[in-house]
Formats: structure tokens, C-alpha cells, sequence
């Protein structure tokens, strides 16, 4: 029995010393940056463009090319990097070394990919503009570009502290009105981006928290001075977007001035197109303070 027993030990030991070496190995490819990154999402696709070296960029997502969506598309339509639908089939092919996707996007392509032995981060939703800096960061770090997160984010704190230097003092009374009513209250980066530009949410008053909606009749009593809106598609038709041509919304706010048009791809995504936002915010609360 005990040459067994010594034999035991022996295979004992060199499983040890295997278990040992695959943790090492593991390590050290953990701690290597990656070479050959996929994005499955608009919101991951622009930060990874933006910190990222092109070579190291093998496939984005095909909302990434939409210029209404995206504020990187002319630079990936550009450099011409392949467009992906999302699929595990087009993207296990490719052998990435990251993929990177929302949290709470794609979760059976993120678990079979997982499966095949793809290493997948996700990037949560963001709220604030400390969420965006906080995904910049988490992105940063997974390519091995950590200083470059930090410029992105010192060069928006900058570009921030520059643009809310010298508002006005009187605060007008705004909501955020989008197709069939909806508006972002409490808790969103829009909210946020006004309040930055010296406006009053009326969402606030109405308690909404999120994403909300505020009737026609309701939005008429809650005397707003000014209407933001985005359009996702222009020269698209929906109901939903005939909604904001309602004869009650051209008496409430029937002037040029009182209507403000953000981009909606300085908005959909977190990075430095919000901050574009935010001067459009405040170059419309110039005017109306002139």
C-alpha cells in the first residue's frame, strides 16, 4: 500500500505545483493589458475609442457608425473598424482578448461568451457625471491606459469649472420634455446638466425621480419658462415625436428662445460630449438673461 500512498503524494503535489503555475499564469495575463478589444455597446464603444490605440480595436457596434447616436462616428467610419450586431457568433471568431458591455444589455451573448472562455466587463448605468468619470476610469484601467482616463477626466473638470464660472443669478423654471411627455427628474445626468446651467427642474416639483412623465394639463399649471427636448432620429415620424408639435406646447413656450435642442448624442452616453451639453445649456441661459 504505500508505494499507492507515495503515489498519491507525488500526483497530490503536482497538482499543486500545475494549480500553482495556471494562478501565476492567470496573474500575469490579468495584470496585461489587452490587444484585441471588442465593444458590444454604443456607451462602451465611444470611451473604448476614446482611450484606446486604434490597432487595439478589432470590432465596435453598429450604433457606434450612426452619427445622430454617436459622437465618435466620424471617427470610426473614418478608420473603418469593423461593426458588430451584438452576436456571439461574429464575435467569438475574432478571438478577443476583452469585450467590453452594459450591464444590463446582451445578457445571454455575454453569458455564452463567458462560456467560450471570452473575458467580458460590463459597465453599469451612469446617473451623474461622477458615474461618467467613474466608467472612464474602470475603462481606462481594463486597457492599460490609466493616465490617458485621467487627462479625459482632467481635461472635463477643467472645461466644467470654465463654463459655469460666471452665470447669471436669476434662475429660469425649465423642464425636460422628449416624446409622449417623458422627462428626466432627480437622479439623472440631464437633471444635473441643468441644475449646472443654473435652470429649475420643474420635474422636481412634480417629485419625480428618474425618468417620469408630466401631462400636458400639468405641465401648463407648473409655468415653465423654458421646454429641452432632444430628437433620437431627426426626419424620422413616430407619434410619440408628433407629440412635441401639440398645439398646447406652441402656446406655452411660443418662442424660438424658449425651446432648447440638445443633441442626443451628447446625452445617450457618458464622457466629454456632455459637457457639450452642458455649453448649449448655458449658452441658451445667456441669451435668456440679455
Amino acid at each position: 500500500m504505500q508505494p499507492v500512498a507515495g503515489q498519491a503524494r507525488r500526483l497530490w503535489r503536482r497538482g499543486l505545483v500545475l494549480l500553482s503555475c495556471w494562478l501565476c499564469a492567470g496573474s500575469a495575463f490579468a495584470g496585461t493589458a489587452p490587444q484585441r478589444v471588442v465593444s458590444m455597446n454604443l456607451c462602451t464603444d465611444q470611451l473604448l475609442v476614446l482611450l484606446a490605440d486604434p490597432e487595439k480595436i478589432l470590432s465596435v457596434s453598429y450604433l457606434s457608425a450612426e452619427q445622430h447616436s454617436s459622437y465618435v462616428a466620424d471617427t470610426v467610419l473614418g478608420r473603418g473598424y469593423p461593426l458588430n450586431h451584438n452576436l456571439p457568433e461574429e464575435i467569438i471568431p475574432l478571438k478577443p482578448d476583452l469585450v467590453v458591455t452594459g450591464m444590463y444589455l446582451h445578457q445571454s451573448e455575454t453569458r455564452l461568451m463567458r462560456e467560450a472562455g471570452l473575458r467580458v466587463e460590463t459597465f453599469p448605468v451612469f446617473n451623474r457625471l461622477a458615474d461618467v468619470k467613474s466608467n472612464i476610469r474602470k475603462m481606462a484601467q481594463l486597457l492599460g491606459e490609466s493616465t490617458r482616463g485621467e487627462e479625459l477626466i482632467a481635461a472635463m473638470d477643467a472645461r466644467q469649472a470654465a463654463l459655469t464660472q460666471a452665470l447669471p443669478e436669476s434662475g429660469p423654471r425649465a423642464v425636460a420634455y422628449h416624446a409622449r411627455g417623458y422627462t428626466q427628474g432627480r437622479n439623472t445626468l440631464l437633471d444635473e446638466l441643468m441644475t449646472l446651467a443654473g435652470f429649475h427642474n420643474i420635474a422636481r416639483d412634480f417629485d419625480i425621480e428618474g425618468y417620469g412623465s408630466i401631462g400636458l394639463e400639468a405641465l401648463a399649471g407648473a409655468r415653465a419658462d423654458v421646454m429641452i427636448s432632444s430628437e433620437y432620429a431627426p426626419g424620422t415620424r413616430s407619434a410619440g415625436q408628433y407629440f412635441l408639435q401639440h398645439p398646447v406646447l406652441k402656446r406655452l413656450f411660443p418662442e424660438q428662445k424658449q425651446r432648447i435642442e440638445l443633441q442626443t448624442r451628447n446625452l445617450i452616453c457618458g464622457g466629454p460630449m456632455n459637457l457639450d451639453a452642458l455649453q448649449t445649456l448655458i449658452e441658451y441661459r445667456h441669451a435668456l438673461a440679455d
